[in-house]
């Protein structure tokens, strides 16, 4: 009688494990849409591909004198910012996110 109860207990308890399992992986999401993808692939390229790299110039340039004037912090900053943008659009890419992926 207490090999059943034991089996019937560790059964009951196996099927409450899976319940929970099944319960914490269906959140409601929204579907991933590769449309979004394209829009964020043709961002990347003609937008914050090139602007990124504008901006690295002018960082690369003024951080040294970030030491000197301490106003060129936020302006570093706000570059350093733009710099990684498509660092952003390419986890949106992979996600096909429907989120806009900001720069700031």
């Amino acid at each position: 009688e207490r090999t059943r109860n034991n089996n019937h207990y560790q059964h009951n308890n196996h099927h409450h494990h899976n319940n929970n399992y099944i319960n914490n992986h269906n959140n409601p999401t929204m579907a991933k849409n590769p449309i979004f993808a394209i829009i964020w692939l043709v961002l990347l390229w003609f937008v914050a591909w090139p602007l990124a790299g504008i901006c690295a110039a002018f960082w690369i340039f003024l951080l040294p004198f970030e030491a000197c004037f301490a106003f060129l912090k936020q302006i570093t900053t706000f570059l350093e910012k733009l710099i990684t943008w498509p660092r952003d659009l390419g986890a949106a890419i992979r996600d096909c996110s429907s989120n806009f992926p900001a720069p700031v």
